[in-house]
């Protein structure tokens, strides 16, 4: 299960040199689980093993291919935390298609908002106050990721979106094969995989 993820107010970079945003809530999610694959594919034949990805509802989102790390304009995570969203929402559908009768599967969940968690931290303000305020406790958050991971109904589902134990549409970029493609190439030339 990944479900590592920021919000920053200023763009900070790694000492890889990524922006810190996109190198957490997308690289780190498509670097794990690729250095996994070999070991998940070994496991399937004794059941089901299964990424589960953290994601959002992304709305009308697209992913700008030529500033994917945000740092052309004025940078707010207004404008760099939803498209790392979509990303990981293709990145899901990619991975299923990659991994299509292999026995693994691979799904994201959009969580709601979620009480009391460091996310939200650096940004602070008027967000955060309405998300401690309305968000779900974690624990009623985590029930369709922890479904998605462990339960026999799940294990033959793949490529597909959550929340609340139900599929979601994934309008716009997030149902278009070739944004995923290319999204999966960016992210393994800056990750330096074959």
């Amino acid at each position: 299960m990944n479900s590592a993820g920021v919000f920053r107010k200023e763009r900070q970079v790694t000492p890889d040199g990524l922006e810190l945003t996109f190198a957490t809530n997308v690289m780190a999610y498509f670097l794990l689980t690729n250095l996994m694959l070999d070991a998940l594919k070994n496991a399937a034949p004794a059941g089901t093993p299964r990424i589960v990805n953290i994601a959002s509802k992304y709305g009308n989102t697209k992913l700008n291919f030529d500033d994917l790390q945000t740092a052309k304009g004025r940078y707010s995570y207004l404008r760099s935390t939803p498209p790392t969203m979509l990303a990981r929402v293709l990145l899901t559908q990619e991975f299923a298609e990659r991994l299509r009768g292999s026995g693994v599967v691979a799904n994201a969940v959009h969580p709601g908002l979620v009480r009391n968690t460091s996310l939200l931290k650096n940004v602070g303000g008027p967000f955060r106050l309405l998300t401690n305020t309305f968000g779900a406790p974690a624990e009623k958050a985590a029930d369709t990721a922890l479904w998605l991971a462990t339960a026999p109904e799940t294990a033959g589902v793949s490529g597909k979106l959550w929340a609340k134990r139900k599929e979601l549409p994934t309008p716009g970029m997030g149902s278009d094969p070739e944004a995923r493609r290319r999204l999966w190439d960016a992210c393994a030339r800056l990750a330096r995989l074959p």
